[in-house]
């Protein structure tokens, strides 16, 4: 499974990334703190699943 992590907090991100990729059938494909750059991952990557942080600093 392909994940795209959005979440502004570099320190929530780690940890998210790190539990995330403790499972085998799970790949962080790419990470971002921007809602525009989320944007862009998505289409490009195709992601199976996006955890995003509801309360972006920067948006759009």
């Amino acid at each position: 499974m392909k994940v795209l992590l959005v979440e502004d907090h570099p320190t929530m991100r780690l940890g998210i990334k790190a539990a995330l990729e403790l499972e085998e059938d799970i790949q962080v494909a790419a990470e971002t703190d921007e809602a525009g750059t989320a944007l862009d991952l998505a289409r490009k990557l195709a992601p199976d699943l996006v955890l995003l942080d509801l309360r972006l600093k920067r948006l759009v």
